[in-house]
C-alpha cells in the first residue's frame, strides 16, 4: 500500500492520529483487567472517516477486525 500526502503538514497530522491510535491500544492492552476497546475502536472508525479506508494503516485494520472478531461484532470491511 502507498500512501500519499498533499502536503507535509497532512502527513504529520496523519502521523500523530496513527501514533495516538496505537497508544491508546496499548493502554488498553497493559491494564491486567477486562479490556473495554469501544472508546479505541469509536477513535479507529473516526480515524477511517476522516481520512479514508485506503489511509488506514494495515496493522490498525487487523487489530480493529481482531477486536470486533473477539467481541463478537460484525467485521469492518475496508475498501481499496
Amino acid at each position: 500500500m502507498v500512501i500519499e500526502f498533499v502536503s507535509e503538514a497532512s502527513y504529520s497530522v496523519w502521523v500523530m492520529e496513527v501514533e495516538r491510535i496505537k497508544h491508546h491500544i496499548a493502554l488498553i492492552n497493559d491494564k491486567d483487567e477486562i479490556h473495554d476497546y469501544s472508546g479505541w475502536m469509536k477513535s479507529v472508525h473516526d480515524f477511517r472517516k476522516s481520512v479514508g479506508d485506503g489511509m488506514v494503516p494495515k496493522d490498525i485494520r487487523d487489530a480493529l477486525n481482531s477486536v470486533e472478531n473477539g467481541e463478537g461484532l460484525e467485521l469492518t470491511v475496508f475498501e481499496e
